[in-house]
C-alpha cells in the first residue's frame, strides 16, 4: 500500500470510522485490534478483509469468524469464541479446557483463574458432568478449591478449609445433595474435619483432624476416669 492512494481514500471518506463486532464474549478490544492490523484513520479501501479473518482464526479463543467491509467507513466481525469451560492440571501443568475437554491450546491458564479447577487423569472428559451436578449449590461451589478425579472413576470435592468429600463413582447428585443437607444441619464445614465420605447412600463417615480425634480422646478419659471414682 502507497501512502498516496490510502490518503486519497481516505480524503474520499473510506477511513475506518467504526468496528461493529457481533458474539465476542472473551477477546479484547486489543486482540480485535491486532487481527485487523489498521492503524487509526487508515482507508477502508485497502484493509484486506481475508487476511484480518485469517489472523484472527490464528487466535486460540476463536473458533469460527467472519470479516467484512461495509463501506464507507465500517468493519463488522462476527465470531465465534472457543470458551473456556475450566483449568486441567495434570502434574504440574494445567491448561484451559473447553466444555467437551479439548484443551485449548496456546491460552494462559491464568487469564481465567476464576474458572472451576479440575485434577488428574479424566477430569476433562468428566467434568461436564460433575460440574452440572454441582450448579444448583452455589454456596458449596464457592468453597470448592479443586475437583480431584480419582482413578478416573469418581470425584473428590476439595475444599478451601482443606476438607475432603468423597464421593460415589455412581449417583454422584445424590451424594451432593445429601452432602449440602447435613452440612447445613450439622455445620461440617464450620468444624475440625478433615474428610467426609459420602460413597455409601444413607451413610457419611467423618474423619477428624489429628489434633481434633486427640482432644476428644483426652475427654472421653477424664470421663471415663471421672466415672470410675
Amino acid at each position: 500500500m502507497t501512502a498516496m492512494p490510502d490518503a486519497f481514500a481516505r480524503g474520499s471518506g473510506f477511513h475506518i470510522a467504526d468496528v461493529e463486532v457481533e458474539g465476542r464474549k472473551i477477546l479484547t478490544d486489543a486482540e480485535i485490534a491486532a487481527a485487523l492490523g489498521y492503524s487509526p484513520g487508515q482507508s477502508l479501501v485497502f484493509l484486506d478483509a481475508n487476511a484480518a479473518r485469517e489472523r484472527l482464526m490464528q487466535n486460540p479463543l476463536v473458533l469460527k469468524a467472519t470479516v467484512r467491509k461495509l463501506y464507507p467507513d465500517k468493519i463488522a466481525i462476527s465470531v465465534t469464541e472457543r470458551e473456556p469451560f475450566a483449568l486441567w492440571q495434570r502434574g504440574d501443568k494445567i491448561a484451559v479446557i473447553g466444555q467437551d475437554g479439548t484443551v485449548i491450546e496456546g491460552v494462559e491458564s491464568g487469564r481465567f483463574a476464576n474458572l472451576p479447577l479440575l485434577v488428574g487423569q479424566g477430569a476433562d472428559t468428566a467434568a461436564k458432568a460433575i460440574l452440572a451436578a454441582l450448579e444448583p449449590y452455589a454456596d458449596l461451589r464457592k468453597d470448592i478449591y479443586a475437583l480431584v478425579r480419582v482413578g478416573d472413576r469418581r470425584w473428590n470435592l476439595r475444599l478451601t478449609n482443606g476438607m475432603d468429600v468423597k464421593l460415589p463413582e455412581h449417583d454422584t447428585a445424590d451424594a451432593i445433595a445429601a452432602f449440602v443437607k447435613l452440612d447445613k444441619s450439622a455445620q461440617l464445614k464450620d468444624r475440625d474435619i478433615t474428610e467426609v465420605d459420602m460413597r455409601r447412600p444413607g451413610t457419611a463417615t467423618v474423619r477428624l483432624s489429628d489434633e481434633a480425634a486427640a482432644a476428644l480422646a483426652a475427654k472421653a478419659k477424664e470421663k471415663d476416669k471421672a466415672a470410675g471414682t
